[in-house]
């Protein structure tokens, strides 16, 4: 809207000032006595008018193309910052409509499961993760997502691996625990999501559910092929320490 009315206002400008010179021309024709001749269009008349007015029309014509050539320059400008407006609104409106069916997406999900709930889940900071270029139109960067994801794996393979067949290799289970419940807490919180501080059995229910809702995610918003996104899955963990 606000380009149409700067061509509009540029459009009437140009017509103004024709009609300005027009004006003037005529004036020039009425001292010079132009209209007291003979009312004639035969080509030596027009050639006598021409050659009357020579300057004054050439000056007009020069200026009428230099106006044409900017009105057509302005024209091209506010189109191109029309369209760019246009994009912004279309790729903003797409991030809207993505956030709104994701939030709705994951509240679904959380239903399903027993120890996590919609409440403990900030979907804004979930979302920023998966698509921090979202407003931009962008739904291809998963890598702060991804890397959030491989951190947390990561560290429940090395921390699983302490415990592996049951053999308990950390010297003091209930530090262990502690520093684990700590760290899973902490790493959570990068995705949005608030793991409650609970006893053993029900932390490891929570963050079972935690790691359920991940792999959803993964499964369904990254574009990984099924091989890659393999790496980045939750429950190919063999855990341990449960």
């Amino acid at each position: 809207m606000l380009v149409k009315s700067k061509i509009t206002k540029m459009a009437c400008i140009y017509a103004f000032t024709n009609i300005i010179f027009l004006l003037l021309l005529l004036v020039q024709m009425n001292v010079a006595g132009t209209f007291s001749l003979d009312f004639c269009v035969e080509d030596r008349c027009l050639k006598y008018l021409y050659d009357r007015h020579q300057y004054f029309i050439e000056l007009v014509i020069v200026i009428n193309k230099f106006l044409a050539g900017f009105a057509a320059i302005f024209g091209v400008a506010y189109g191109y910052v029309a369209f760019l407006e246009q994009s912004k609104d279309r790729a903003f409106n797409n991030h809207l409509r993505n956030l709104e069916f994701f939030v709705s997406f994951i509240k679904s999900e959380i239903d399903r499961l027993d120890y996590l709930s919609q409440s403990s889940v900030d979907f804004n900071i979930l979302y920023q993760l998966i698509y921090p270029n979202s407003s931009e139109g962008k739904m291809s960067n998963f890598d702060g997502y991804k890397s959030g994801v491989k951190e947390l794996r990561d560290y429940v393979i090395s921390y699983s691996n302490g415990y592996k067949g049951g053999l308990k290799k950390v010297p003091n289970s209930e530090v262990s625990f502690f520093n684990h419940k700590k760290k899973i807490i902490k790493l959570a919180k990068k995705f949005g999501i608030d793991v409650a501080n609970l006893p053993k059995s029900d932390f490891f229910s929570v963050e079972s559910d935690f790691f359920k809702l991940l792999d959803v995610i993964t499964t369904t918003f990254t574009n990984e092929r099924e091989v890659e996104r393999a790496r980045f899955l939750m429950h190919k963990v063999d855990i341990h320490y449960r």
